[in-house]
């Protein structure tokens, strides 16, 4: 397994789907956020001219991009990927290339520059990682593991990342009988989403520098993708700097939540200060004796207070 952390030697990382709106941009920002967050030196590229998904989410500068078509911006590069890798590859930690849905499918340039850049990366001591994403209830993810695993099996790691993108969980459960490492990927409610967003810039700025009214949305964020950053092959390409960042931006975060955060209006301060009162509420509720009638009755009325509080904030 890949030990990045331990050794100043470029991993360069491939993250791919089989179709679009799968979660490939976001889990290419939460790989590049969690590296960041680590120290480590990275570079994006966005390689999918259809969508621009990363540079749309995290802004203008924030990668480079590689355009498809023969007549690209990009062609120069495109023709020469040895010149490519030692003008914006060399010294790196980590290289993460978003790519376009379906692009193993495609024969395109792009394709030909990756195949010739993954060949310069492994002369010159680099490691490579596919990562495969995909979401809930989603045909045809286990056909792409396994044209990954036929196409990059010999010299790279292949990667599952299961993007949990409707709260749902249910993934094929074939994906799991290959034998490739899995990382889950936890959902977001759409208020977080909306937070996230908000803002077009990088997400470890989001979550260094959270926007004044949505601090503990924003600490909420960083404690949900603790759940990324403390999986075993992660940590093996991270390490556990990132973990230790994210529990403190995570400080701030509510212990627990009652309501979905379904809007930006759900997702300020005061609404996930009141929505987590009510999950405390429950919780000691949950918990009281129904024989001892005024022990009972105080959590009753806590309860009580509680729901009118988050009834207040016009939810």
């Amino acid at each position: 397994m890949i030990q990045l952390a331990q050794a100043a030697q470029l991993i360069l990382a491939l993250v791919l789907t089989n179709s679009g709106g799968e979660g490939k941009s976001t889990w290419a920002e939460v790989l590049s956020a969690l590296a960041r967050l680590a120290g480590l030196n990275v570079i994006v590229a966005d390689v999918d001219p259809g969508n621009r998904g990363y540079l749309n989410r995290n802004g203008d500068g924030s990668a480079l991009s590689l355009d498809w078509s023969p007549a690209g911006t990009g062609q120069k590069a495109l023709a020469d990927p040895a010149l490519w890798f030692d003008e914006h590859l060399a010294g790196r930690n980590l290289a993460i290339l978003d790519t376009g849905a379906n692009m193993l499918a495609a024969a395109n340039p792009i394709n030909q520059f990756i195949g010739g850049l993954i060949e310069v990366a492994r002369r010159k001591g680099a490691k490579i990682v596919v990562f495969g994403v995909t979401s809930p209830n989603k045909a045809g993810s286990d056909d792409l593991i396994e044209m990954m695993y036929q196409r990059f099996r010999r010299g790279a790691e292949v990667i599952v990342v299961q993007n949990n993108r409707d709260g749902s969980g249910t993934f094929n459960s074939s994906i799991a009988q290959l034998g490739t490492p899995i990382i889950g990927l936890p959902h977001l409610d759409p208020g977080l989403q909306t937070v996230r967003l908000r803002r077009c810039m990088p997400l470890d700025e989001v979550l260094t520098t959270p926007e004044s009214g949505f601090e503990r949305a924003t600490a909420l964020i960083a404690k949900r993708l603790m759940h990324a950053a403390r999986q075993e092959p992660i940590k093996e390409i991270v390490g556990t700097t990132a973990l230790e960042s994210l529990r403190t931006l995570a400080s701030q975060a509510p212990t627990a939540t009652h309501y979905r955060i379904s809007n930006l209006e759900s997702a300020d301060n005061a609404s996930l200060t009141a929505n987590e009162g009510v999950a405390k509420a429950w919780s000691h509720f949950r918990k009281a004796d129904k024989h001892d009638a005024s022990g009972f009755l105080k959590a009753s009325e806590s309860l009580w207070d509680a729901e009118q509080r988050w009834l207040a904030r016009g939810r």
